[in-house]
């Protein structure tokens, strides 16, 4: 029947030394069944009224709903009383004057709350047995919508919610208005079965939410109405699930208006809400405090405790009571909390809470509760650091006089108690980052922290008096001297386990601590208040505001700072400088860097002492100068920012702070260059054994700058294949791929060679006429030549020792060589190239180059096989440059190459044998020859090529006899002399 799912005790005003069993208590089990039929039961419910002695022979049973002509209504089969489950929920009216019992299965599940009229002169089992009593069973609402399944009567409370000094009835129905949950407010029914006259309607915000669940009816703000909170346990946050909240109604006498909504922790599924209950008075401040449960919060339970107030309530719980701190096999705790009920008769109220899931019950029992109150006064009130009235190691210092009083009350608490004492000096420098600007002198010891028992009179003051001593060197008189007063109660020699109901505690309103500043006498005005106006300006020395700083360009930034107070003196004024962390400070002029043994104000990365005091109109000047070789290049924009701060009144802060914006740009110029190892390579043919030509090409990769360069990535074009008309043949054998890595001035490279296969050069070079390898002897004299000088055809005795000698071949007798020799070009158009990706990092040194250097064996061969006859073989490398995007931010410049070809030249020295020349070509060609020969001699004739015009003019002369006047030219006697 689940006996004891309600309960709720009667505290009868009435009840005096001559009748002193007036206190009532009833429960109720919901799930009571009568039956009457066999086989056939119907949970009507029951309740049980027993008086405050719990005497068994005073107990009256309440069973409303076994009226057998009303178990249904047929037609239309509706269940009215079958499973009314009456005691669903049950309470005393707060006059005393009605028992309401929900039952919220009446009616097909709609609900409704039972009542029965009470006298409170009567004692109740002797009303109850009187069978002329009948409860009223009153008919839900017909205008507000009402539907079935509704569960009117799930929860119930009562109070004076209205101007009339009457009680009404709150009940809860979380499963109407559209499953939002509601609670009707309405007048109690004394008898019959009258329809419900609602007055006021309150109605959830959220579906499903519950709203209704608990209802309880409590005066909050001390004034003549009641209160009302409604538990809400199923509602959910946005992220969240079944957290619960309550709702909190305030009376004005004329309805209840929302005031407030609780929330306990809002930790996830607590199902805060559930358990409602009115504890009284806990703290004796005149307001009545409230527990509400969360049964699931944190896997077993929690109960929160809220205080009343004159506003209202506080929001913020002060207690929370949570099952596993105080016993680990607790579970379900706050599921159900009892009224408020001394006890122990310490006039405080004690409650009990039910942990259902675990089949347990907890106590707990109030303590006395104390406020506190305390202050601390100076003499004098101010401190005069010229008026050095005290002595110090024989030297006279300023001081003044402290006092600090304590003084505690409360309602039937001791009348003594034991207290500690602690006073602090300047509490923000508990560390002693700072030199304390005062100090407590006890048996010859300086103290800024001093200690004390006591103990206290109730409702008297208890005083400290001490003297604060002034260093005499201190250099902030702007910022008031703060001391720290606290103090917390002894606690009595008794058992943990031992309940002491006398032993008070302090209320969690009332401070546990107080602080309170004494001040110097600055000259500043007549209330010694400062009014300074500082004021800060900043130019970057060598840039506009406006202009870009190339990253890497320069390696420092000077800023010039000015700042000026045009007000009254400025205190302990200082300028904070807020560099980015890329923008560290080399010279710091005045200014000075954090260390572990200052308090940093506001993250600053430095601090500038400007004086102490600044005067008025008085200016300061500094200069710093700021590294920018830490600048990463895919920084666009920092910032610097200045900030001058003073212990004195600042009037003007908007001119005290400054910002200077600094825009970055990263350029860089890269390239890449290349040269052979031998420009050009004689290849002689005839040579036996020779089929291939080693060829190294080395790459140089540089930034220029002026910006650094995370990685370069470098890709390198290796001719491999030539087409010839038979197919494409594969020409070229990888020997190496270099990158040097090891020296100081190159930078590391490497190269993706995992696809290509080396092979060591095995070419058989011949031997020079000592019988050392011409390779070795260039390397070892460090020379870097060309092959000439290597044996391979070429005709030493016109060979010449001058570098610039052209080169010379012998010339071969064979008939076959004279067909004309053709110039072939082998590059990445004319044959397949293979790709080499290699990369390089970091270039932040324009000095500093990355070199990559591919080593190949031209198999001559295979060449010979698909090329016509040639004279000259030119292959040709490539390689090409680009900054890699990893280096965000870097604008790439283009006055260097990034691209660049590698030519290294095989020149042969004899043709390849062609082909022999058909007989009728060379007759054919003769006749032609011929014919043109006798062409030509007809056309001479013609134009008189072979006539002596000349020597017949000659001799015409000579004739005449005039040849002594003749003088003949040079030319002409000459030619004269040969034809005679």
């Amino acid at each position: 029947m689940w006996l004891g799912v309600s309960l709720d005790v009667l505290q009868n005003p009435a009840r005096n030394d001559q009748n002193p069993a007036r206190n009532e208590i009833v429960t109720c089990g919901h799930l009571w069944k009568n039956q009457f039929y066999k086989q056939h039961y119907l949970a009507n419910g029951a309740c049980y009224i027993i008086n405050g002695d719990l005497d068994p022979n005073h107990v009256t049973k309440l069973v409303p709903f076994v009226e057998k002509s009303k178990q249904a209504i047929i037609p239309p089969g509706i269940y009215k009383y079958a499973f009314g489950q009456v005691g669903t929920s049950a309470t005393f009216s707060e006059d005393g004057k009605y028992l309401l019992l929900g039952a919220p299965g009446y009616y097909d599940w709609t609900g409704t709350v039972v009542s029965y009229a009470l006298d409170p002169s009567i004692p109740l089992d002797r009303q109850l047995k009187n069978t002329n009593v009948r409860p009223a069973v009153p008919s839900p609402p017909s205008d507000h919508n009402v539907s079935p399944e509704s569960y009117i009567g799930y929860s119930v409370t009562s109070g004076k919610f209205y101007d009339n000094n009457l009680d009404y009835v709150a009940v809860g129905a979380p499963r109407d208005g559209g499953f939002h949950g509601r609670v009707y407010i309405y007048e109690a029914v004394q008898s019959g079965e009258k329809k419900l006259i609602v007055t006021q309607k309150k109605e959830g915000t959220q579906l499903g939410e519950y709203f209704g669940a608990s209802v309880l009816g409590v005066n909050l703000n001390g004034d003549e109405y009641t209160d009302l909170l409604v538990g809400a346990p199923l509602y959910s946050s946005d992220s969240g699930v079944d957290e619960g909240k309550v709702y909190v109604f305030l009376s004005n006498g004329m309805g209840l208006q929302e005031f407030a909504e609780l929330y306990g922790k809002n930790r996830f599924n607590s199902r805060f809400g559930t358990a409602l209950a009115n504890l009284g008075d806990l703290n004796q401040d005149g307001f009545n405090d409230i527990a509400i449960g969360a049964p699931y919060e944190d896997g077993s339970g929690v109960v929160y405790i809220y205080h009343g107030s004159r506003s209202g309530m506080n929001v913020q719980y002060v207690q929370r009571i949570a099952a596993f701190e105080i016993d680990s096999g607790l579970s379900g705790f706050g599921i159900h909390i009892s009224r408020g009920f001394d006890i122990d008769s310490n006039q405080y109220p004690d409650v009990l809470v039910g942990a259902y899931a675990s089949s347990n019950a907890v106590l707990f029992r109030t303590h006395p509760v104390i406020q506190l109150a305390a202050k601390i006064t100076f003499s004098p009130k101010q401190i005069n650091t010229n008026v050095t009235n005290c002595n110090y190691q024989g030297r006279d210092v300023p001081c003044v006089n402290v006092t600090a009083c304590l003084w505690y009350a409360g309602k039937h608490s001791p009348s003594n108690l034991d207290f500690q004492h602690t006073i602090v000096l300047e509490p923000t420098n508990q560390h002693n980052l700072i030199q304390p600007r005062g100090f407590f002198l006890h048996n010859g010891k300086s103290l800024t922290v001093i200690q004390q028992k006591s103990k206290l009179d109730i409702g008297m003051d208890f005083c400290i008096m001490d003297v604060l001593y002034i260093r005499p060197e201190i250099k902030d008189v702007i910022t008031p001297i703060q001391l720290l007063y606290s103090y917390s109660l002894v606690a009595p020699d008794s058992s943990l386990n031992q309940f002491n109901g006398t032993a008070p505690v302090i209320d969690p309103m009332s401070p546990s601590n107080i602080t309170s500043s004494v001040t110097f006498q600055t000259g500043c005005g007549t209330d010694d208040k400062c009014l300074s106006d500082l004021r800060v300006s900043a130019v970057l020395l060598g840039h506009t505001d406006t202009s870009y700083l190339i990253i890497g360009e320069k390696n420092t930034l000077s800023i010039a700072i000015e700042i000026v107070n045009m007000g009254e003196p400025a205190y302990l004024s200082e300028l904070l400088i807020y560099l980015p962390s890329e923008l560290p400070s080399i010279n710091q002029d005045i200014c000075s860097e954090y260390n572990d043994q200052q308090i940093q104000r506001r993250n600053a990365s430095l601090i500038c002492d400007l004086g102490n005091p600044l005067l008025k109109d008085i200016k300061v000047k500094l200069q710093i100068k700021l590294d920018l070789t830490k600048i990463p290049t895919d920084k666009k924009e920092l910032e610097i920012g200045f900030e001058a701060i003073t212990a004195s009144n600042e009037i003007n802060p908007k001119d005290n702070t400054l910002k200077i914006p600094l825009h970055f740009k990263a350029l860089a110029d890269i390239s890449i260059t290349g040269t052979p190892t031998h420009e050009q390579i004689p290849y002689d043919g005839k040579t036996e054994g020779r089929i291939s030509l080693p060829i190294a090409h080395t790459y140089f990769v540089m930034n220029h700058g002026p910006s650094p360069v995370q990685v370069i990535d470098i890709l390198l074009y290796i001719p491999t294949q030539y087409q010839g008309q038979d197919g494409t043949v594969e020409f070229i054998t990888f020997t190496s791929l270099e990158a040097d890595s090891g020296k100081p001035m190159t930078i590391p490279a490497k190269c993706n060679d995992t696809y290509i296969q080396f092979k060591p050069i095995e070419v058989d070079i011949k031997k020079n006429r000592d019988g050392i390898s011409m390779d070795d002897e260039l390397v070892a004299r460090g020379e870097n030549k060309t092959f000439f000088d290597l044996d391979y055809g070429i005709d030493s005795s016109e060979h010449s020792d001058d570098a610039t000698a052209p080169l010379r071949f012998k010339r071969s007798n064979d008939k076959k060589t004279s067909r004309k020799r053709k110039d072939i070009v082998i590059n990445c158009e004319t044959a397949k190239c293979m790709a080499i990706q290699c990369s390089a990092s970091p270039f932040s040194d324009t000095r500093k180059f990355a070199k990559i250097t591919v080593s190949v064996l031209v198999n001559l061969t295979i060449l010979n096989d698909v090329l016509e006859p040639w004279y000259q073989i030119e292959f040709i490398t490539g390689g090409e440059v680009q900054i890699r995007d990893d280096s965000s931010g870097v604008v790439a410049r283009h006055h260097h190459p990034d691209k660049t070809m590698v030519r290294t030249a095989i020149v042969s020295s004899v043709l390849r044998e062609s082909e022999e020349i058909a007989q009728w070509i060379i007759f054919v060609s003769i006749g032609v020859g011929i014919l043109l020969l006798l062409i030509i001699l007809v056309l001479l004739i013609k134009f008189g090529f072979f006539k002596r015009e000349q020597k017949e003019k000659m001799e015409k002369m000579k004739s005449k006899g005039d040849m002594k006047e003749y003088e003949p030219v040079e030319g002409e006697s000459t030619e004269s002399e040969a034809l005679n």
